[in-house]
């Protein structure tokens, strides 16, 4: 029996340092506040369940947002330029 506290001990730390470091990437790449908060907490709280579902369905998708904005509002005023971004 001792052998199994030691392992479930390390193992419950390293999923919440994951954790941890995953919620601090998913206030960095959401969309809006409300899907950074619900990332981050369900991330820290119960990261057992949340890390895969984050993994499979908390990638960003702003950079296409941000390539359609300036392919619509600014390339078409001749302001700027791709390539200089």
């Amino acid at each position: 029996m001792s052998f199994w506290n030691p392992l479930f001990a390390s193992i419950s730390l390293a999923l919440e340092i994951a954790g941890i470091l995953l919620a601090m990437r998913a206030i960095l790449i959401a969309r809006t506040p409300q899907s950074a908060i619900a990332w981050s907490c369900g991330l820290v709280v119960l990261p057992i369940v949340t890390i895969p579902l984050f993994l499979i369905f908390g990638k960003s998708r702003f950079t296409g947002y941000t390539l359609f904005f300036l392919k619509t509002y600014v390339l078409r005023d001749g302001a700027v330029s791709l390539r200089e971004f």
